[in-house]
């Protein structure tokens, strides 16, 4: 993972180390062993799918997702913001004070 602004106190897996690289910023190393697209390719290629997502499941989420956002792009309203590592009781807390806990049709 890399990333010029990863954040102090972000907690990743164990054995996992945060370096400085010179000209690109911070570095989250995992451990020695097969990296994600390792794991990946070699369980594609030797039949394993079970991390992948199969067709139907994507047309599925495709036929449920779309009218969805079609939808909300065509009302105008946009999308509340969401603060990394908020609580979701605080977001729902922001949500019902925007009005009043009532809804709009």
């Amino acid at each position: 993972i890399v990333s010029p602004t990863l954040a102090e106190g972000v907690t990743f897996p164990k054995g996992w180390t945060l370096q400085e690289v010179p000209a690109v910023g911070n570095v989250a190393f995992a451990p020695d062993g097969p990296m994600a697209y390792e794991v990946l390719l070699r369980a594609g290629l030797q039949g394993d799918f079970e991390h992948f997502v199969r067709l139907d499941e994507v047309l599925e989420s495709w036929r449920v997702w779309t009218p969805l956002l079609q939808d909300l792009e065509s009302s105008g309203h946009k999308p509340l913001p969401y603060s990394h590592g908020a609580a979701l009781h605080e977001r729902s807390h922001s949500i019902d004070s925007l009005d009043d806990g009532k809804c709009e049709d």
